[in-house]
């Protein structure tokens, strides 16, 4: 979050993911990652930004995981609860990147109905990744779309994130709905720069609105309206955020 003037570039990006999940019983699942990831940088406006790194990664990551998931429905959840461990190794000799790194995500949601036609979700959000870590796979603020609504992609980038927010989801008429959230953000380089008060990370607020159509049985059309600061933003996706 360290104020720096913005500057503009080209990214070019190809980034595959694949799942393969195991249902272990009931509510936990098992599984493995492969993710696939070419980004590059053209006509970068203050080249120093990319800190000596290169301007194009290809690289190869291999992972598990682990889930407790007790949704009644994924895409609009409105009771139980879904954690989430996710360990993914990038590989040196899969890619071009200087080292081997490695990302830890954690996911905690929570689901609990109100009064009627009503649900409050809860969302909590942690990933982890090591020093090497190229900057084509680093953190950015709002880049999943679910988290930080209104920023604009890479306004913040760091090696670590830690996200929470909170949504009143309520059914207005017929297949109507809105919504309204508030949540905040925090990107930074490791737990051992938070404790130093000159360059200690801010926390980014963030809050908006939302309309709901249900086009299909539990799937609706979301459009989102987010603020934070100094910025603001619409969206429009299928599914809840979370």
């Amino acid at each position: 979050t360290a104020k720096n003037p913005k500057s503009e570039y080209n990214r070019r990006q190809i980034d595959f993911q694949a799942e393969y999940i195991y249902k272990v019983n009931r509510n936990f699942y098992a599984g493995v990652q492969l993710r696939n990831n070419y980004t590059d940088a053209k006509n970068v406006g203050n080249i120093d930004y990319l800190l000596g790194e290169q301007s194009q990664y290809y690289v190869t990551g291999l992972g598990l995981s682990f889930e407790f998931d007790s949704r009644d429905n994924h895409l609009t959840p409105t009771k139980g609860v879904h954690l989430a461990y996710r360990p993914m190794a990038f590989f040196k000799g899969l890619g071009n990147a200087p080292k081997s790194f490695f990302s830890h995500t954690f996911i905690a949601d929570y689901y609990q109905r109100l009064w009627c036609g009503s649900v409050l979700a809860f969302d909590g959000y942690m990933k982890l990744n090591s020093p090497a870590t190229p900057w084509t796979m680093r953190e950015m603020i709002a880049a999943d779309g679910s988290r930080m609504r209104g920023y604009y992609l890479g306004s913040c980038i760091d090696n670590n994130q830690i996200a929470t927010q909170i949504e009143l989801r309520q059914h207005v008429f017929d297949r109507f709905g809105v919504a309204a959230w508030a949540g905040n953000s925090l990107i930074f380089s490791s737990f051992k720069q938070l404790t130093k008060q000159d360059i200690k990370p801010e926390w980014l607020y963030n809050f908006g609105i939302g309309f709901r159509f249900e086009f299909k049985h539990n799937v609706n059309l979301r459009i989102d309206y987010g603020f934070g600061e100094g910025t603001s933003g619409i969206l429009f996706a299928i599914g809840e955020a979370f």
